[in-house]
């Protein structure tokens, strides 16, 4: 009997870390998914900390290339940084959400700040993605939402 007693007064003992170990989990969500290709990627985020990492791996297992994302407070990207399998930061990126909390722009930056391309969602009204402009860095349209390349407008040299 006693033994019984002494059991369960150290299972109560270890309940309280127990619990902590089980809310520090539950603030960490890991998902992988399987591509048609072979690929797969694979996500941890980690809402205590505001950061999930993404990572897509070949069929054999290596990294071919690896993102951190920021997360804001309701646990939706912001900003991130892209890597290559190496490990080596390739490029930085923002997003800007518009009223319903969907992307609305992302704008894609060197690691030395300089901003070299931006894409802008256009949206359905039902909210579905309708189309995306790509720009350069310039801010010259790349690409328009209908998929067509279209060259940038010429402006017109003013007479002196």
């Amino acid at each position: 009997m006693k033994l019984r007693i002494l059991a369960f007064a150290l299972m109560l003992a270890a309940l309280p870390a127990g619990r902590n170990l089980l809310a520090q989990e539950a603030n960490i969500k890991v998902t992988s998914v399987m591509h048609a290709d072979g690929t797969r990627t694979e996500t941890v985020t980690n809402v205590q900390e505001g950061t999930s990492e993404e990572k897509t791996l070949n069929a054999a297992g290596k990294l071919l290339r690896r993102t951190v994302y920021k997360l804001d407070e309701t646990g939706k990207p912001v900003e991130g940084t892209a890597y290559s399998e190496k490990g080596a930061p390739i490029y930085r990126f923002t997003y800007t959400r518009d009223s319903f909390g969907r992307i609305a722009e992302e704008s894609d930056f060197k690691m030395d700040g300089t901003l070299f391309q931006r894409f802008v969602y256009r949206f359905t009204p039902e909210g579905r993605v309708a189309g995306v402009d790509t720009f350069d860095g310039q801010g010259n349209l790349v690409r328009g939402a209908g998929g067509k390349s279209t060259p940038p407008k010429k402006v017109p040299a003013r007479r002196r």
